[in-house]
């Protein structure tokens, strides 16, 4: 399954060395001081240039910025993000009201047709993911035809205790080609709450690699594609940004 080509590609060359690598959703608890650090600093040692940082809507600002700081310490860049697990169409309309000008990174998750329609055509939502342990998930049907949506995998999701292993993994080798398939740009994760869950970009591309994905996709699910999402969310936290496609053009001296 994870064949000789998948492994070569994975190597690393001199052009995959210019290569930034994103870890898109990092989860450190927000009231532990050291198990952020220690996240910090593994996210570092591995190889990530940026770390998105997801929080509960709870958490306040101060502390969101706290934490950031901690992995700004280490040289890493940050984006806040929240994840959304609405129940229905209209509390994901009440949840993008109220939290989409407080995170750089809004992700939803997508569980039934009428949420995935509204998060895959909704500008708010930068991210979409599907819980790989839905056995009656139909993705296909749940993907609409016309959408560059991006769709995140979490290796803390394709690798819990609580999931068997061959139905799981099938699921989401299964998510993976109806992805590919409607040509939807793909992101891989960690999904990580401790140091002990964080994975090493090549690593996280590999994992994708086995689900279907050729060699150079699945490392661009850990480094372009995350990073130019990112990188869209930080422009807007600039002074000249007024919105989408517009923002201050001031006259030269």
């Amino acid at each position: 399954m994870y064949s000789r080509g998948h492994t070569q590609g994975l190597q690393g060359n001199g052009f995959d060395r210019l290569r930034r690598f994103v870890d898109l959703h990092l989860r450190p608890p927000p009231q532990d001081v050291k198990a952020i650090e220690r996240m910090a600093h593994l996210a570092a040692e591995i190889g990530f240039h940026l770390a998105g940082l997801a929080f509960d809507s709870q958490v306040s600002k101060e502390s969101r910025q706290r934490t950031a700081k901690l992995f700004e310490d280490r040289g890493l860049e940050t984006v806040s993000r929240i994840d959304l697990r609405p129940k229905d169409r209209n509390e994901l309309l009440t949840s993008l009201r109220k939290v989409r000008s407080s995170f750089d990174i809004v992700a939803v998750e997508c569980h039934m047709k009428q949420v995935a329609s509204l998060a895959f055509r909704d500008r708010r939502v930068d991210l979409v993911f599907f819980s790989p342990n839905r056995p009656k998930s139909r993705f296909n049907e749940l993907m609409p035809r016309r959408s560059r949506r991006p769709v995140e995998f979490n290796i803390a999701d394709l690798l819990r205790d609580d999931l068997t292993a061959e139905p799981g993994l099938r699921r989401a080798s299964n998510l993976v080609s109806d992805a590919q398939r409607k040509h939807l740009p793909i992101v891989i994760s960690s999904g990580a709450t401790d140091w002990l869950s964080m994975r090493a970009p090549r690593d996280m591309a590999a994992i994708l690699s086995v689900l279907g994905l050729e060699a150079v996709q699945a490392l661009d699910a850990v480094s372009h594609i995350p990073l130019s999402i990112a990188q869209e969310n930080l422009e807007k936290r600039g002074p000249r940004f007024i919105s989408n496609g517009m923002e201050i053009v001031r006259p030269r001296a």
